[in-house]
């Protein structure tokens, strides 16, 4: 029984290409065992001679291709099985050694690399220090007529002193009724004036500014001041986190700064030490260069428009939380300068006790006291303007700082032209000195740009100077470069060595697991013994293997072969390539096997298109044909036609009872010599099946005897023989079949007979119904119905 649940209803022809599961006696089967069980074939009386060759070649083929797919399976199965005993890598076992090799050179383009960029490093620290000294003497340089303009001030300066001292004598003359008082309380009294009245107001004007910023109406308490601060810092703790979740970026390019900063902050002979263990080690120097990227990589990511409105609020918030700390103590500096400049002022107004005249003519001198005052102001401003540009150039901060300090009290008036003057004879010094100090700091570069170079500035060196100071700025430029060109072949060492280190690890890996189950195994045990004939004949033994797994597992980025790996390497190299010759073997005799197959059917469908079917295939032999593969089979195709050709009914009745029939495949020509002796040759098709039906029937019945040897059953359909009966042969026929098929070759046949209403093809069929009562024949129903 057939299950037909699987068949194509719109293409029932696919039904004869994929019948679907059989069942006998109601257990499932497959179609190579029911071969053996049953045989069925369907012989038709319309057959011409080259159908019942195509359908006897096309039965061999099915004996070829059973053959093939045991075979094919065969090959299967061992492929499996041998596998087992391959490394399973991404590279091939023999590819170790010029791995190790590559990581080796590999590994020491990296260490050449490094001393490149250490000596890069040195280089370019030389080049940077040499530059900031050529920089210093070029600016001192720059600076010198600074020194003639400090030279002048100072002389002016001496000048409007002693002025200043004559013009403040003939005030005190002036001062009234109280002679008592001396001439330094009087200048005491003035310049506590001048310093409170200034001061308050830059206190008042400082506290108004922080106020409006922090638009206040009026001083607020201490408490109030707390409460702002308090709201103001819980804002900006929560700006700042709203800012990491909306900006990841932001946050680990902070982290990123941060680690690199530390890492870099660390000794330069710790810059090589493992720092971090991942899948590989890695070194300070690495994982530093690594962040650094990142945060590059990260640097320009744009930012959202809410990001960047939280870091607006952000900074507007953070110089909120500075002005609150900042204003308790302006407030307080504003009330206590305030009340102390009231305090002086009066003071200095109980010092006078002057006439009408005596005031006019003490103002007149004190106007031009002030203008001494401020020409004084104007020298000492001009003096110390050129010392803090000399000072700058020659790189001396602390004097330069007390130069840019002196200059800020004089142009703030924070100190009276009095104070100013003692208090500027601490920082400034005389011209001559000052030479001296400039000149000193020139030789000092001048040495050191010596002792890195090796080289010293000639006695003309202000000439040369521009040019050698470009030529450095040049150096550098050139150093960078090269950093930069080495930065990229590290960068590519580094991804290459990573690349055959995985390589190599790999393969180390894969070659322990491989020596493990050699060593130990019990599935290895055959190949074990082959092994150890193996390593013997090369001076060693397979008791290494232990020894060799552990150092296999415990080296694996080693730049150097290990001991006896290349031994090992070449043990694997030599059973995997046996394996693959093996499964080549194999393979060359499964396509084989199926090659004759293809090759067969192809042929067997060409003799008899309507009968075998080529599943919709489209044969491609050409390059086939050519081949002496293709040859082979063309003479064995060939022979086994001719063993058909030759059975003595067809020798007989077909070809002139001839000795040796034989075929040829390319003109499709049945070949034979009559018993004359003459060579004869005629095309398949020009053998008709009208009165030779019967020897082809013959021929056809008589070439199924092997399949009756082969099979437990055999059933024989005859069909399309409505000829035999309209010539009154059937009875030929059908005592053919009771006498010589029954029971020799088919356990069973059945003939098929057309349905007529003739009278003359009815009264031929009651001949053949008497063969009915003895079972060797079933006729369709509409004969029995007749005949009742």
């Amino acid at each position: 029984m057939l299950d037909s649940n699987d068949w194509d209803v719109d293409n029932q022809s696919n039904a004869v290409i994929n019948p679907g599961q059989v069942y006998l006696d109601g257990n499932a089967v497959s179609w190579d065992d029911l071969r053996s069980i049953l045989q069925v074939r369907r012989i038709a009386g319309d057959e011409t001679l080259g159908e019942t060759i195509g359908l006897a070649l096309y039965q061999k083929s099915l004996d070829v291709e059973i053959v093939y797919k045991r075979v094919s399976a065969k090959a299967d199965n061992w492929s499996r099985s041998w596998d087992s005993f391959r490394i399973s890598a991404h590279h091939p076992p023999h590819d170790l050694v010029a791995l190790v090799r590559e990581l080796d050179e590999k590994d020491g383009e990296r260490k050449i690399l490094s001393l490149r960029g250490e000596e890069m490093s040195t280089a370019l620290n030389k080049a940077t220090r040499t530059l900031a000294h050529l920089q210093q003497l070029s600016n001192i340089v720059d600076q010198m007529p600074s020194l003639e303009d400090y030279r002048k001030a100072w002389s002016l300066r001496q000048e409007l002193a002693q002025q200043i001292s004559v013009i403040e004598r003939s005030l005190m003359n002036r001062s009234g009724n109280n002679p008592t008082l001396s001439e330094g309380e009087f200048r005491r009294l003035t310049k506590r004036v001048r310093i409170r009245r200034d001061a308050h107001t830059r206190a008042l004007f400082a506290e108004n500014g922080i106020l409006s910023a922090l638009e206040l109406s009026s001083r607020p308490s201490s408490a109030e001041i707390a409460a702002l601060l308090r709201a103001s810092q819980q804002r900006l703790q929560e700006l700042e986190n709203n800012r990491k979740s909306q900006f990841a970026a932001g946050s680990i390019r902070d982290t990123a700064a941060s680690i690199e900063q530390t890492l870099l902050s660390l000794p330069q002979d710790l810059h090589g030490e493992v720092v971090v263990e991942l899948d590989r080690s890695v070194t300070v120097d690495e994982l530093a260069g690594g962040l650094a990227r990142r945060r590059e990589s990260l640097r320009d990511v744009p930012k959202s428009s809410t990001v960047l409105s939280i870091e607006r609020e952000i900074k507007d918030i953070s110089e909120r939380i500075d002005l609150l700390f900042e204003l308790p103590a302006v407030m307080t500096a504003a009330r206590r300068k305030e009340e102390n400049y009231r305090q002086a002022d009066d003071d200095l107004e109980n010092f006078f006790d002057l006439s009408e005249t005596e005031r006019a003519d003490r103002e007149v001198i004190s106007e031009e006291l002030e203008s001494r005052r401020e020409q004084f102001a104007k020298a000492t401003n001009v003096l110390l303007l050129a010392l803090l540009r000399l000072r700058t150039a020659t790189g001396t901060e602390t004097t330069s700082s007390d130069a840019r300090h002196a200059l800020e009290l004089i142009e703030d008036e924070e100190e009276d032209v009095e104070d100013s003057a003692s208090t500027t004879e601490i920082r400034i010094i005389d011209p001559s000195a000052l030479a001296s100090e400039i000149e000193e700091v020139v030789q000092a570069s001048r040495t050191e740009i010596q002792e890195l170079n090796a080289v010293s500035l000639s006695t003309d060196w202000e000439t040369i100077l521009p040019s050698v100071l470009e030529q450095c700025e040049r150096d550098i430029v050139g150093i960078r470069r090269e950093q930069e060109f080495l930065f990229g072949e590290k960068e590519a060492n580094e991804l290459v060595l990573e690349q055959v280190r995985t390589s190599v690890a790999d393969l180390r890996a894969a070659l322990a697991s491989f020596a493990a189950s050699l060593s130990t195994a019990d599935e290895w045990e055959k190949v074990r013994s082959a092994a150890d004939h193996w390593f013997r004949a090369k001076g060693s033994s397979i008791d290494i293997l232990p020894g060799l797994v552990s150092r296999l597992r415990s080296s694996a980025f080693v730049p150097k072969l290990l001991q006896y790996e290349e031994l090992l390497v070449e043990f694997a190299t030599d059973l995997t390539e046996l394996i693959d010759a093996l499964e080549e073997s194999a393979g060359v005799v499964r396509d084989q096997w199926g090659l004759a197959t293809s090759y067969m059917t192809r042929e067997a469908h060409n003799l008899a298109p309507r009968l075998v079917h080529s599943a919709g295939e489209s044969w491609q032999f050409t390059q086939l044909n050519d081949s002496d593969a293709g040859r082979l089979l063309q003479t064995w195709v060939e022979g086994e036609v001719a063993s058909i050709l030759s059975q003595e009914v067809l020798r007989e009745e077909l070809f002139e009872g001839a000795a040796e029939v034989d075929y040829d495949l390319d003109a499709r020509s049945v070949v034979w010599r009559s018993k004359e002796g003459r060579r004869r040759r005629r095309p398949l098709e020009a053998f008709s099946s009208g009165e030779q039906v019967f020897a082809y029937t013959r021929a056809k019945l008589e070439s199924l005897r092997p399949i009756a040897e082969s099979s437990e059953h055999f059933l024989i359909f005859l069909d399309e023989f409505g000829a035999f009966v309209a010539r009154d042969r059937f009875g030929q026929l059908m005592h053919y079949v009771q006498t010589d098929v029954i029971g020799t070759i088919a356990d069973q046949v059945i003939v098929m007979l057309p349905t007529s209403d003739s009278d003359s093809e009815f009264e031929a069929r009651k001949e053949s119904a008497a063969f009915a009562t003895a079972d060797y024949l079933v006729e369709s129903l509409a004969v029995q119905e007749r005949l009742v």
